[in-house]
């Protein structure tokens, strides 16, 4: 749990950041230790921050809690730059900018270059985001088939926010180090 007197409003800043822990000075001088276990994924810049909190609805815990979905494509098409564009701004819709295009997207093959030929796997990633893209493909005409599986899923994840740092954990444990 997060102490009460940590929320949206906190100015601080992160003094230390390691594998397993951050800690954070507020502005009315406490010092905070931030444990965390089975971390997953984390984003954290030391320097000042405004805001600390939970967010349980957070776009990164999509990767967590969906199952996955590969796309493949059999049929090509001329327009696919405009294609490419289209879904590329899915991603950036589903995600607001948390999530790569190379991250999900065959990042082993010039995707415009695998669409103009016609075949191999554009896709591997959450299925919300995968069946969204099977219907730009079908406005497209491309032609595709996809395989559903259930990737490893963790519905407990948390995202912690401090300012524009992320950390993605199973738990957390605040410490207070200095009053």
């Amino acid at each position: 749990m997060i102490p009460s007197n940590l929320n949206k409003s906190t100015n601080g800043s992160v003094e230390q950041r390691q594998t397993t822990f951050v800690k954070i000075k507020i502005s009315d001088g406490r010092e905070y230790k931030i444990s965390y276990q089975n971390k997953k994924e984390f984003l954290i810049e030391q320097g000042s921050f405004k805001g600390l909190f939970f967010d349980q609805k957070h776009p990164l815990l999509k990767h967590y809690c969906d199952d996955f979905l590969k796309i493949y494509i059999s049929s090509k098409i001329e327009d696919s730059v405009t294609l490419v564009d289209e879904l590329k701004n899915l991603l950036k819709l589903e995600y607001s900018g948390w999530r790569d295009f190379d991250e999900y997207f065959n990042s082993q093959y010039d995707i415009v270059k695998l669409i103009q030929e016609g075949y191999g796997l554009l896709y591997d990633g959450p299925a919300e985001l995968g069946f969204k893209i099977s219907n730009a493909l079908k406005r497209y005409g491309v032609v595709h088939n996809f395989i559903k599986y259930s990737n490893y899923r963790k519905p407990n994840m948390k995202v912690l926010i401090i300012g524009s740092n992320i950390i993605v954990a199973e738990e957390f444990k605040f410490q207070k180090l200095k009053p």
